[in-house]
């Protein structure tokens, strides 16, 4: 298994488990509607709890923690391509 980098661009690795599992269980919180990988921060792996590890969601900033590091790998460079949607004030 690869080491994940601190602070690299990470997404879920869906080859990981059984398609059916992913459906049901994980592809609500790590993917987007239209079916591409949610991007991730990888903040690092948790010094009391080795192979867990905190991540931040990269569109909405909240952070969440306790996950299993190898259910991720980092983004491949062809996956950074992502658009956000930032509301302009017309008014100023």
């Amino acid at each position: 298994m690869t080491k994940i980098r601190q602070y690299a661009w990470v997404v879920y690795n869906r080859e990981r488990i059984s398609k059916e599992i992913y459906n049901e269980y994980y592809k609500e919180d790590f993917e987007n509607e239209n079916g591409s990988l949610k991007h991730f921060v990888f903040l690092g792996e948790s010094p009391q709890a080795k192979g867990h590890c905190f991540i931040a969601d990269i569109q909405t900033g909240l952070v969440s923690g306790l996950h299993h590091t190898e259910d991720f790998r980092e983004a491949k460079e062809d996956e950074y391509s992502f658009t956000f949607e930032i509301p302009i004030d017309e008014d100023e």
